[in-house]
């Protein structure tokens, strides 16, 4: 159940890859803010009413900090772009040092490399979402990892 619902998290983030960013933006026809993305892809997943901001999802505490050389597919990166005391941006590792992203006014979603320099310079840290005590169970048995 774990990983059919991470299946379906990063396919809806896959699908969303190309349109444009709109700060605000929450659904395909708007067009998507980062965290409006990561809202998108989540909200019908967890046992709880996501976030909507980066700043509010990385400060809430439903969700496990990762260290980076722990990281998963599906799993939601911070980072410190405008404000050094909370994050600002936030997307999703997709593995293999990429994550998906909604960048900034005048750019589309996109993949880009974690491991480049300006991201390493201003990551903040990573949360996972989706664990078995995390998702949401739509037919009302015990959630698996399977």
């Amino acid at each position: 159940k774990l990983l059919a619902t991470l299946e379906k998290v990063i396919a809806t983030l896959q699908a969303q890859i190309g349109l444009p960013y709109r700060w605000g933006g929450q659904t395909p026809n708007q067009g998507f803010d980062c965290s409006g993305l990561v809202w998108f892809a989540f909200r019908n997943h967890v046992n709880w009413p996501l976030p909507r901001t980066a700043s509010l999802l990385f400060s809430d505490r439903r969700m496990n900090r990762i260290n980076p050389k722990d990281l998963r597919r599906g799993d939601l990166l911070f980072f410190t772009i405008h404000r050094q005391t909370s994050p600002d941006h936030v997307g999703v590792y997709l593995g293999n040092h990429q994550f998906i992203e909604a960048p900034r006014t005048g750019l589309a979603i996109r993949i880009s490399q974690l491991d480049a320099p300006f991201w390493q310079q201003h990551f903040a840290g990573a949360r996972r979402v989706l664990t078995e005590w995390t998702i949401r169970d739509q037919f009302g048995g015990k959630v698996s990892e399977e």
